[in-house]
């Protein structure tokens, strides 16, 4: 009986491993590390997970999902993390902290309101400065992140169009102490 090498083995071995990760990372599930405080408190600046792609290609993004973004910045793309706040041919405006979506003021539930209170009463002023009206076109989404004040988000970049939407949901997994699910 021939033997084959163990080198062989090992190149075939590696290759099938690198194989299945970039299958995974394409077409699966999104790794994630937070950079900054723009989703705070919600999520904090150094917790490492992981986004489902798959699930963004069969649910359609929802008002308040939490997603990642690809966005270019000095001419390479990053990924960043905002939450869906209007959605396609949506009128948004924001006027004294109150959302309006369609000229109706929409609840925000996802805010931890003692946080909330205490970041408006230290600004002296609004949470969220004030924007729009913005219509949105048919393709378009509008982000932004949790921590308002601190958020490079829709009214930075503009309208995101679905394209730009990488994969939706975030499972933290480090540091281990935060593990959760972040759906809405």
């Amino acid at each position: 009986m021939k033997r084959r090498p163990f080198v062989w083995d090992l190149v075939k071995a590696f290759v099938g491993a690198l194989l299945l990760v970039l299958v995974i990372n394409h077409w699966i599930v999104k790794p994630v590390r937070v950079v900054g405080a723009s989703m705070y408190p919600t999520l904090e600046d150094g917790q490492v997970g992981f986004s489902n792609i798959l699930i963004h290609k069969i649910e359609s993004v929802e008002r308040f999902d939490v997603v990642i973004l690809a966005v270019e910045q000095d001419g390479e793309e990053i990924y960043i993390v905002k939450r869906a706040i209007g959605l396609p041919n949506e009128t948004i405006e924001m006027r004294d902290d109150v959302l309006y979506i369609n000229n109706e003021p929409i609840e925000q539930p996802f805010f931890d309101n003692d946080w909330y209170q205490s970041i408006k009463e230290s600004m002296n002023g609004n949470f969220t400065s004030d924007f729009g009206p913005i219509t949105l076109e048919s393709d378009q989404y509008f982000f932004l992140g949790d921590n308002r004040r601190f958020s490079l988000d829709s009214r930075y970049y503009g309208p995101f169009e679905s394209r730009d939407i990488v994969a939706k949901d975030l499972y933290i997994l480090y540091p281990f102490q935060d593990i959760k699910i972040i759906r809405k």
